[in-house]
């Protein structure tokens, strides 16, 4: 099991961000599940949306992580 917290899903959404490449590189080397909590995933969607994200960039972190 692999637990993540709020900031790593959205550096994963960050546009130009040199922890975007890091986070993806690091999301794709592990091979445990990734855990996270609903209070963690409320506090994502939010902080995205509230970056200027909108229900665009929500719905490709819902989708990327049901992949």
């Amino acid at each position: 099991m692999t637990l993540c917290d709020s900031s790593f899903l959205v550096a994963l959404l960050g546009e130009g961000s040199s922890k975007k490449t890091r986070y993806s590189t690091v999301l794709k080397a592990v091979d445990k599940p990734l855990t996270l909590t609903w209070p963690c995933m409320t506090e994502a969607l939010h902080l995205i949306y509230k970056r200027g994200g909108g229900w665009t960039r929500q719905k490709i972190l819902l989708q990327l992580l049901s992949s």
